[in-house]
């Protein structure tokens, strides 16, 4: 039997909490269900919109929205006289933490790669400054120069 690994374990806690949260709404505030799936449609736009295999940006939207919503939804079910339907920041903030997530999980591999490309491009000119020098010294022995990487 394969064991879970740590990601596993993650995502069988984030399901668990998730599953948990929904049960306690339906249980004891099913009005809070209309906010707790409301709070969720970006996600759920994210997930349709992505595409592709692996769907970093929906984990991402999805984590920070449960992080933002969960102690609202918390507060909802403790406070009976808070009314969460009505207040612009408890749907404001979870929207906002789903962006930034989705955000995070789009830019910061754009970033990276774009950091690893201009050192790319870095290294390819000290290669060529090398090959140049070495030309110089030894007199040609290629017949075409090399191209940097595209």
């Amino acid at each position: 039997m394969r064991s879970l690994g740590f990601r596993g374990v993650l995502i069988a806690l984030a399901i668990l909490g998730a599953t948990v949260l929904a049960v306690a709404v339906l249980i004891l505030k099913p009005a809070l269900l209309a906010y707790f799936i409301g709070v969720f449609t970006p996600c759920a736009a994210v997930y349709i919109l992505e595409g592709s295999k692996r769907r970093f940006a929906w984990i991402g939207s999805a984590a920070m929205t449960l992080a933002a919503a969960g102690p609202i939804v918390l507060a909802g079910l403790l406070d009976g006289k808070l009314f969460i339907m009505g207040n612009i920041w408890a749907w404001g903030v979870p929207v906002a933490a789903g962006m930034a997530g989705t955000a995070v999980a789009i830019i910061v591999p754009a970033i990276g790669e774009a950091i690893t490309t201009r050192e790319q491009k870095e290294q390819f000119a000290i290669l060529e400054e090398r090959q140049t020098a070495l030309i110089a010294e030894w007199g040609e022995t290629i017949k075409e120069p090399l191209s940097p990487p595209s």
